[in-house]
């Protein structure tokens, strides 16, 4: 007869014939906005996995109270007191999900979405003959298909070790966030970790990445400030890397067209290869007295490509601040500073040069050719995709200017009907 078995026979013998004369508690409620965030998080793909200290019943009515579990999900529960019944527990599971991944292909339209949620709930005493055996790998493929996870009566180290299960296995961020010197292992074990301050102690704030008072806010720094954070952070790494072509591509094409190889850049017959590809090229501007040099085209590309990287960061730009036209309209106002500055010193090669060409209206005309070249097909495909095929952000976006102009409209009519009312 086990421990378990023998408590409960004690208990049996001295919870008899009591009358009851009060009862004590300990509230321990959730945090305001708790379910709504898990449910935000959810839906917006997160995958949410519950690892707490409660015994399973405590863990599994937090569960419904928070919607991490529903009435339709398929409950997979695993506790076990040895390696070989939780080996079987994880097989039988397994085949359950396969099972019921088969039926619900098998009806007409069937997918994943119409599958019956499955939430994986597993008690530390499992985990004692799981983790860090040869079960890891069942675990983690049982885990992974599950929907919902709830890990309860953990302790700190196993907390840890369900992390590291999943971020040794896959290439995903993980964060976890506790309130609790418990939860500190965790933490640190993960990509992101978030501490919440409150009646826990300071403890897991103090070992994170993050902190913040309460759990909800958690929607806000992922769904909110993290996507614009990932979004503004990928479009300047490709940014830059546009920026850095822009430049280096103009050689890269001269050199392609001109056919060198490593005889020619050693300096082995040049002149004849020049004299084959560039003999028009370069007679015309002397046969008609053309006084431009290699400086002077050298300030058209650098002006033309610096005007046109800016005026294309400009298409993107969604909010315009004061320091956005700054960065923008001021970088190109100091290039055209610096060009001039290069150009009055007299011991460069370039002296005086773009004040030459600057006075010509061809050199204005070029610019503005290539900027409408360059830039032109750009805007009428965004024009085109804006109007034709709007995204979801897109339409949002103009819903949104369209309730707070007409908004605005709406208060300037009453204010009217105030300031001036109808004559008789």
């Amino acid at each position: 007869m086990g421990r378990a078995a023998l408590l409960r026979k004690v208990a049996s013998n001295i919870e008899n014939q009591l009358t009851i004369l009060g009862a004590s508690g300990i509230e321990d409620k959730l945090q305001q906005g708790v379910p709504e965030a898990i449910e935000s998080l959810r839906t917006a793909g997160i995958k949410v996995w519950v690892l707490t200290g409660d015994k399973q019943e405590t863990a599994i009515s937090i569960g419904y109270s928070s919607k991490l579990l529903t009435s339709k999900m398929t409950q997979i529960v695993i506790n076990n007191n040895s390696k070989d019944s939780c080996r079987k527990s994880l097989q039988d599971a397994l085949l359950m999900w396969k099972k019921l991944t088969t039926d619900s292909s098998a009806t007409p339209g069937g997918s994943r979405t119409g599958l019956n949620e499955v939430a994986l709930i597993i008690d530390g005493t499992s985990l004692v003959y799981i983790l860090d055996t040869d079960l890891e790998e069942q675990l983690f493929e049982l885990a992974s298909k599950c929907d919902v996870v709830l890990c309860c009566r953990v302790a700190p180290l196993q907390k840890a070790g369900i992390v590291a299960l999943i971020k040794n296995r896959t290439d995903d961020m993980t964060l976890a966030i506790g309130d609790g010197a418990n939860d500190v292992s965790m933490i640190q074990m993960a990509d992101v970790g978030i501490g919440i301050s409150g009646q826990e102690g300071r403890q897991a704030v103090m070992a994170s990445d993050f902190a913040m008072g309460q759990f909800r806010f958690l929607v806000p720094l992922l769904l909110v400030h993290g996507h614009w954070n990932y979004q503004r952070m990928s479009y300047m790494i490709l940014y830059n890397f546009y920026r850095n072509a822009v430049f280096v591509l103009v050689l890269f094409w001269w050199t392609k067209a001109r056919k060198l190889q490593q005889k020619t850049v050693l300096g082995n017959n040049v002149g004849h290869i020049v004299a084959k590809h560039s003999f028009l090229l370069c007679i015309s501007p002397r046969y008609w007295g053309s006084n431009v040099d290699g400086s002077s085209l050298g300030d058209l590309w650098t002006l033309a490509v610096v005007i046109m990287v800016n005026i294309h960061l400009a298409m993107d730009v969604i909010r315009w601040y004061w320091i956005t036209h700054a960065a923008i309209w001021g970088s190109i106002i100091a290039t055209f500073i610096c060009v001039l500055v290069i150009d009055v010193l007299p011991f460069l090669p370039g002296y005086w040069a773009f004040f030459h060409i600057a006075k010509t209206a061809l050199f204005w005309l070029c610019l503005l050719c290539i900027m409408i070249g360059a830039l032109l097909p750009r805007f009428l495909i965004k024009v085109f995709m804006q109007y034709y095929t709007p995204t979801d952000i897109q339409i949002a976006r103009e819903a949104e200017k369209f309730n707070t102009s007409r908004a605005s409209q709406g208060v300037q009519i009453e204010m009217n009907e105030i300031f001036d009312p109808p004559r008789r």
